[in-house]
C-alpha cells in the first residue's frame, strides 16, 4: 500500500547504534531503506536481516559499510565494486509511474559473501534498498523476484523525487 511507505536514510548499520558512520557530503549518493511505518525500526531491510541465518546476518553490517563507502564519493557504484558480479543488474522490470505511464527499470544486486542486496536508482543520486536475501542456488527464485518487483512498483508509483522526499523519516 502506497500510503504506508516511508524512507529512512542509511548512515550505518547495526543495533542500537550504527556501527560506522562515514560522514556524507552533498555529492554522496543518498541510500534509503523502506519502512512500513513512520519508524525506522519498521524497516523492511531489518526484517529481511532478522530472517537470515546467523552466519549470513553477520555479513550485513559489512555489506552496508562497503555500500556507504562505495556511495560516498557520488561516483557510479561500479567505480568501487571491481570484481565482476559484486554489483550488477539483477533483472529489468516494467512498472507504471505516477502518471500511469508504462516504463522499464533495472533492479541492481550487490553481492557480499552469501548475502544479496537489491536496489533501484532514483533521481538526485538516490538509491532505494528493496531487499536483503541469502544467496540462492542458481537464479533468483520467482517468489523472491515477485516480492522485490511488488515493492519496487510501490516506490516507482511515487513522483520522483518530490513524493520520495516528503516520506523521509
Amino acid at each position: 500500500n502506497i500510503m504506508s511507505i516511508y524512507f529512512h536514510l542509511v548512515e550505518g548499520f547495526g543495533h542500537p547504534k550504527p556501527l560506522t558512520c562515514i560522514p556524507r557530503t552533498k555529492d554522496s549518493w543518498k541510500v534509503y531503506m523502506i519502512c512500513i511505518q513512520q519508524n525506522e525500526k519498521c524497516s523492511l531491510i531489518y526484517a529481511d536481516t532478522a530472517r537470515l541465518a546467523a552466519k549470513e546476518r553477520t555479513v550485513v553490517p559489512e555489506m552496508f559499510n562497503s555500500l556507504l563507502i562505495a556511495t560516498h564519493s557520488g561516483q557510479p557504484l561500479s567505480a568501487h565494486y571491481h570484481k565482476e558480479g559484486d554489483c550488477h543488474p539483477a533483472f529489468d522490470m516494467s512498472y507504471k509511474d505516477h502518471k500511469g505511464q508504462h516504463k522499464t527499470i533495472t533492479v541492481y544486486r550487490i553481492r557480499q559473501d552469501n548475502v544479496r542486496l537489491y536496489f533501484i536508482y532514483r533521481s538526485e543520486k538516490t538509491i532505494i534498498l528493496l531487499k536483503v536475501l541469502a544467496k540462492f542456488k542458481r537464479k533468483l527464485p520467482d517468489s523472491d523476484q515477485t516480492q522485490i518487483e511488488k515493492l519496487a512498483r510501490i516506490v516507482l508509483k511515487l513522483k520522483d523525487p518530490e513524493q520520495i522526499r516528503e516520506r523521509i523519516i
